[in-house]
């Protein structure tokens, strides 16, 4: 509730005693105004003419929308002597009321019009209108007068963080991440001179978040750690923590946080899941019957299931893992199917096998290696000659030296030598370290160039020649998302058998001059000699891209070579929910 500095210049007589004034004050801020309306209406025959009754009965009357009440309490107010400026903030707060009760309702443009007023009337603090203004226009997809907006407000206000982030929220919806990142570090950069902690917490939250977005994985950690320091009862929080750890394969620290949500919220089935799980990873401490209660006691909570599987598969123990995944339904397909293979147990995976199941672009590799132990033949040439699907981008020149040397030098500069996963043992690196997140975020020429040339040569590779019937084609959308890591090879390099289930289409640029890098394709996933698979070896030159099916797994044989730097990037379809997107 609004505090009014009155002064009355004809007779001190009019006003209330300083103790009656903070009483009654106090009641509003309590927002006791049954109270606060009894209170005053008891001294008001005493000081008919006081400025600050006269100004708190308007106050009272606005929180009850009595808008015309209001108003006449503060012309009262005024009559009575009350300062020009603290009148018009009177009538700012007035159309504010009014506007924010269009907006809940979902009228902008009535609630605009009253914010704008609100400005007009000159305000004591304007800023809160200008962020009001500039939601409206958001909400009326007008992103333009939305930004000019608050870049009128920084003319006022210069070092607010608040109108940063709400900058940053704005680009945010609009997509534009590279932008907001600025904004977001802006904000950030400048919430640092305030102490009001609780305020920046969403700052701090949404900051990390799209840090961890672009990769950039320890900053973000360094982010999220602030937020826990303002609210460490915060079990969503420390969770987030957890899963930011997860992500580099920090399973200690990982831990620590996940205890430290536990403690929090004992009884959680998510925290508590992660909490078995991670003990697991992180002292290899047997697990299961934990899970196990977790799953019985929430029959529709699948990632327990997704764990013991997990835990099954690493020991091993290919037939409990299935039976776990199996419980995961459709979506674990290619897992269950997987473990299956590992077995020697035709009639299983002859009751499991689905043929319909395996025509997408997930699936199409594993299902082709049962097909073929199974000895079954399917008539569709996406199944049975994957590698005819390879694009090779060797007979036309795509991407200039200059080109390719500007986004190797701008993606080194961005990301620290912390922001690097080095030796994934989840993306059979050896000598190798790579980025997370999508560094296809960064909105520079060169990143768009780099993304549009891709996008290009997708669209060609999927309305050229002709395609078999298959999901991986008929679904196939114009509209599609380009999900971007950067992979530095030392030398003796490996890569092992790389397989992107996410993706749709899996692709490969060489940014470094040099001996060519040579990558082999082929539809063994599982990385071994259980069938007698083709495989194919493709030699990429510098500037060259090549793309293929993400059924296809990927490996560079280790060899000596001097450093080398490649992107490795996945493209699928808006429809479809990536970790590493927005």
């Amino acid at each position: 509730m609004n505090k009014n500095k009155n002064t009355d210049t004809n007779s001190n007589n009019n006003e209330p005693p300083e103790n009656i004034v903070k009483e009654g004050q106090s009641l509003i801020d309590e927002k006791k105004f049954a109270e606060a309306l009894s209170f005053i209406n008891n001294h008001l025959t005493d000081y008919p003419k006081s400025i600050t009754f006269n100004n708190f009965l308007g106050l009272l009357a606005l929180s009850d929308n009595n808008f015309d009440d209001a108003k006449v309490y503060f012309d009262k107010a005024f009559e009575y002597g009350s300062d020009i400026k603290v009148y018009n903030n009177n009538l700012s707060i007035i159309y504010s009321t009014i506007g924010s009760n269009f907006f809940d309702n979902e009228d902008y443009k009535s609630a605009l019009n009253n914010f704008l007023l609100a400005i007009k009337q000159g305000p004591l603090n304007p800023l809160i209108n200008y962020i009001n203004v500039h939601k409206c226009y958001r909400k009326l997809d007008d992103f333009e007068a939305a930004e000019m907006v608050l870049f009128d407000a920084v003319n006022i206000v210069p070092n607010s963080f608040i109108i940063y982030y709400h900058l940053f929220e704005m680009e945010m919806e609009r997509g534009q991440y590279d932008k907001a990142l600025n904004y977001a570090n802006k904000s950030y950069e400048l919430s640092s001179n305030f102490d009001d902690s609780f305020n920046k917490l969403p700052l701090l939250i949404k900051y990390s978040k799209l840090l961890r977005a672009f990769g950039l994985i320890t900053e973000s950690i360094k982010v999220y750690l602030k937020a826990y320091l303002i609210d460490p009862g915060s079990k969503l929080i420390a969770t987030d923590i957890t899963f930011l750890y997860l992500d580099i394969n920090d399973f200690k620290s990982a831990y620590k946080y996940i205890q430290l949500a536990h403690d929090i919220d004992p009884d959680n089935r998510l925290i508590n899941s992660l909490k078995y799980f991670i003990e697991y990873k992180l002292n290899n401490i047997d697990t299961i019957t934990e899970l196990s209660a977790i799953a019985t006691n929430n029959p529709n909570y699948n990632l327990p299931y997704q764990y013991i599987a997990e835990i099954y598969f690493d020991k091993q123990e290919y037939m409990n893992s299935f039976l776990h995944y199996k419980k995961l339904g459709n979506s674990f397909y290619y897992h269950a199917i997987r473990t299956l293979l590992h077995l020697d147990d035709q009639d299983t995976l002859i009751n499991y096998y689905d043929e319909s199941l395996g025509f997408n672009h997930r699936n199409a590799s594993i299902n082709s290696i049962a097909a073929t132990l199974l000895d079954i033949d399917i008539n569709n040439s996406f199944l049975n000659e994957p590698l005819s699907f390879i694009y090779n981008s060797k007979s036309s020149v795509l991407f200039k030296d200059s080109l390719i040397d500007d986004v190797k030098e701008e993606i080194v500069n961005f990301f620290d030598d912390n922001d690097y996963v080095k030796d994934s043992n989840i993306d059979g690196l050896l000598n190798c370290s790579q980025t997370l997140g999508n560094f296809f975020l960064l909105g520079s020429n060169n990143i768009i160039d780099l993304k549009e040339i891709i996008s290009k040569e997708i669209d060609k590779y999927f309305n050229s020649s002709q395609k078999p019937k298959c999901i991986f084609f008929n679904d196939w959308t114009d509209k599609y998302k380009v999900i971007g890591k950067f992979l530095k090879l030392d030398t003796e390099s490996q890569i092992s058998g790389v397989h992107h289930d996410e993706g749709w289409v899996t692709g490969i640029i060489n940014l470094s001059s040099g001996d060519p890098i040579d990558i082999s394709l082929s539809e063994n996933i599982l990385d071994n000699n259980i069938v007698n698979l083709p495989e194919k070896t493709i030699s990429i030159d510098k500037g060259q891209m090549i793309f293929f099916p993400s059924s296809l797994c990927y490996k560079k044989k280790k060899s000596s070579h001097q450093d080398n730097n490649l992107i490795i990037f996945y493209v699928i379809p808006e429809t479809v929910k990536s970790n590493f997107n927005d």
